[in-house]
C-alpha cells in the first residue's frame, strides 16, 4: 500500500510538470496567439520562421534588418542611447520637473516654456534609471486570430537592476525629437497619443502594466491631457490571458545582447560583454486595432520614470523614429515626343493605414516643373483629386523643343496624422517624370542650280534635331529619302539610290541627272525616330 501510494504521488508530480511546461511554451511562442513575435523575456528568436525576436529585426550594430517574410511588418527602430565605456554625461534626459501629463510644446512654437516638458544633459544619471537602448517595431499580420489587426512591440535595455523599475513607453502620432542646443523638445502630443507604464521587481516579474491615452479634456483649462484612468490593465505575458490586447515581460536571467549593450559591473552580475542581468530587459506588446483602433504613430519614446504614479518624475529617454502608417506618389510616364503633341502624366498615390497599401482617393497632387513649364499644362484633373483608383492627369503640350521635369507632391491625411510625400525617389515614391519635346529639320542644298543636260548633280541633304530651343545639332544614321518633279520636258532619274544615311555632320548626298532640259524639283523627307 506504501509503495502504491508513492507511485501515485510521483505520477502527480510529474504530470504536473508536463502541464506547466506546456502552459509556458505557448507562452513563449505567441503574442497572444497571433504568431508574429516572442515576447519571452530575451532578444533572440528560437528558431523557425514565425514568431520572431529582436535580433531578426537588428544586425549586431543596431541597423534597421528586413521583416522576416510574412511577418506583416510596416517599420521598426533601434535607438542607442549610451557610449561605450562613458560615466557621462547623459545627453537625452528629462528636464527634472517633467511629468508624463505636461504638454510637450504647449503653443508648438519650439521654445521651451513654463509646463512644456525639457530635456538636458544629466552628468550622473542614476544608473537603474539609466537606458542603454530602445526599439520597437509595428506589424500587420495577414493572417492569424491578429490578422489585420496594428501591432506595436516594444524593449529598453537599462544598465543597473538594483531594485524595483519604472518605465514609460510613449507612441506620439507626431514627429517627436529634442533640440539640445535649446533645451526644447520639439513636437506634441496629440489627441490618442499612448502612454504604456509599467513596474518590475528586480526578481524578473511584472508588478503591474497600465495603458493610457491622451485625450480631450483632460489637461489644464479642459485642452487635451493624460486621462489618468487606464483604456486597459495588462499583466506579464507569461500569464496573460488569450487574445489580451496588452502584455509585458522582464528578463529572468542573464540576456546576451547581440549588439553592444554595457551591464553595471558588480561582484553579483554577469560582467561577460553585452550581458544583461535580470530585469535589465523590458518589452511588451500592444494591440492598437483591439484598443483604440487603427492609429498613425510616427514617433516613440521610451522612458524611466521615479515611480508607477502618472505623476512620477521623468528620467532618462530615448526618442525614436517609427512610422506605422505611409503614403506614396509615383509619377509617369516620361516620354519623348515630336513639338506640339499633347503628352499625359498619371500622378498615382496610395495610402497605407497601418493595414496595408490602398488606392488613396480624394487627394490633391500639386505636379510643378521646377525647370521650367512647358507651353501648355492642364492639371484640372488633379485640382479635382484622385479617383478611386488613386490617379490623376496633367495633360502638357509645347510648340517649341525642350525637356521638362515633372514634380509631384501631395498631403494626405490618415487620421489626425498627415504625411507629405513627393516624388523624390525614396521609399516607394518614384522620381520625378521627365517630358521632352523634340524637333527636327531637314534642308537641301543647292536651293538652285542649273546644269547641262547629261550632267550629274550631286545635292547635299542636312538632318538636324533640336530638345532645347534654338539648340540644333545633327542626327547621324538616320536614312532620308529624296523624291523628284519634274516639268518643262525635265525627265531627271536619280543616278542611284534616291536614300542616303546621314554622318556624324548630319549629311549625305543623292544625285540626279536629266538628259532634257526643264525643270527638276527635288524634295527630302525623314520618317522620324
Amino acid at each position: 500500500m506504501k509503495r502504491n501510494r508513492a507511485l501515485l504521488a510521483v505520477l502527480g508530480v510529474a504530470l504536473m510538470v508536463a502541464t506547466a511546461f506546456l502552459i509556458g511554451s505557448d507562452r513563449s511562442q505567441a503574442v497572444w496567439d497571433a504568431g508574429v513575435f516572442e515576447l519571452d523575456g530575451n532578444i533572440h528568436d528560437d528558431g523557425g520562421t514565425l514568431p520572431t525576436d529582436w535580433d531578426a529585426l537588428f544586425s549586431a550594430a543596431g541597423a534597421e534588418l528586413p521583416f522576416p517574410a510574412g511577418s506583416g511588418g510596416i517599420d521598426s527602430a533601434f535607438v542607442k542611447d549610451f557610449v561605450v565605456g562613458a560615466s557621462g554625461p547623459d545627453n537625452s534626459y528629462h528636464e527634472p520637473s517633467n511629468k508624463d501629463g505636461d504638454p510637450i510644446d504647449g503653443d508648438g512654437d519650439g521654445i521651451k516654456e513654463p509646463g512644456d516638458w525639457g530635456c538636458v544633459s544629466a552628468s550622473n544619471p542614476t544608473d537603474k534609471t539609466n537606458i542603454l537602448n530602445a526599439y520597437a517595431a509595428a506589424f500587420n499580420p495577414s493572417s492569424g486570430n491578429k490578422a489585420g489587426h496594428l501591432l506595436l512591440y516594444f524593449a529598453v535595455e537599462r544598465y543597473d537592476n538594483s531594485g524595483d523599475a519604472n518605465v514609460g513607453f510613449w507612441f506620439f502620432q507626431n514627429d517627436v525629437s529634442c533640440d539640445p542646443a535649446s533645451g526644447a523638445f520639439l513636437g506634441s502630443k496629440t489627441i490618442g497619443d499612448i502612454l504604456v507604464v509599467s513596474a518590475f521587481t528586480n526578481g524578473g516579474s511584472i508588478s503591474t502594466l497600465d495603458v493610457y491615452q491622451w485625450q480631450a479634456g483632460f489637461g489644464k483649462g479642459g485642452t487635451p491631457g493624460l486621462n489618468p484612468t487606464p483604456i486597459v490593465t495588462g499583466v506579464d505575458c507569461s500569464s496573460a490571458p488569450s487574445g489580451a490586447s496588452v502584455c509585458a515581460k522582464v528578463n529572468s536571467g542573464v540576456v546576451v545582447a547581440p549588439w553592444p549593450s554595457e551591464d553595471k559591473i558588480g561582484p553579483d552580475k554577469d560582467n561577460s560583454a553585452n550581458a544583461l542581468d535580470t530585469s535589465e530587459l523590458f518589452e511588451g506588446g500592444l494591440d492598437i486595432t483591439s484598443l483604440v483602433g487603427n492609429t498613425c504613430f510616427g514617433s516613440f519614446m521610451a522612458e524611466t520614470r521615479s515611480s508607477q504614479e502618472l505623476s512620477a518624475t521623468d528620467k532618462d529617454f530615448a526618442l525614436g523614429d517609427m512610422n506605422t502608417c505611409d503614403a506614396s506618389i509615383t509619377i509617369g510616364d516620361s516620354d519623348a515626343n515630336e513639338v506640339g503633341t499633347p503628352h499625359t502624366f498619371t500622378v498615382h498615390v496610395e495610402k497605407n493605414p497601418g493595414t496595408g497599401s490602398v488606392p488613396a482617393q480624394g487627394v490633391v497632387p500639386v505636379v510643378t516643373f521646377p525647370d521650367g513649364a512647358p507651353g501648355s499644362v492642364n492639371d484640372s484633373d488633379c485640382d479635382a483629386g484622385t479617383d478611386a483608383s488613386g490617379n490623376c492627369d496633367v495633360v502638357v503640350n509645347s510648340d517649341v523643343a525642350g525637356s521638362f521635369t515633372a514634380h509631384a507632391c501631395v498631403d494626405i491625411s490618415i487620421g489626425s496624422t498627415t504625411i507629405h510625400r513627393c516624388t523624390d525617389g525614396t521609399g516607394s515614391n518614384s522620381g520625378d517624370a521627365t517630358k521632352v519635346y523634340a524637333d527636327a529639320r531637314i534642308a537641301i542644298s543647292p536651293l538652285t542650280y542649273d546644269n547641262e543636260v547629261g550632267t550629274d548633280h550631286v545635292l547635299t541633304i542636312t538632318l538636324e534635331k533640336s530638345v532645347v530651343a534654338g539648340v540644333w545639332t545633327p542626327l547621324n544614321g538616320e536614312t532620308v529619302t529624296a523624291s523628284i518633279t519634274n516639268s518643262d520636258g525635265a525627265t531627271a532619274a536619280f543616278v542611284g539610290s534616291n536614300s542616303c544615311v546621314t554622318n556624324a555632320s548630319g549629311q549625305c548626298t543623292v544625285t540626279i541627272n536629266s538628259p532634257t532640259a526643264g525643270s527638276t524639283t527635288v524634295e527630302a523627307t525623314w520618317a522620324g525616330g
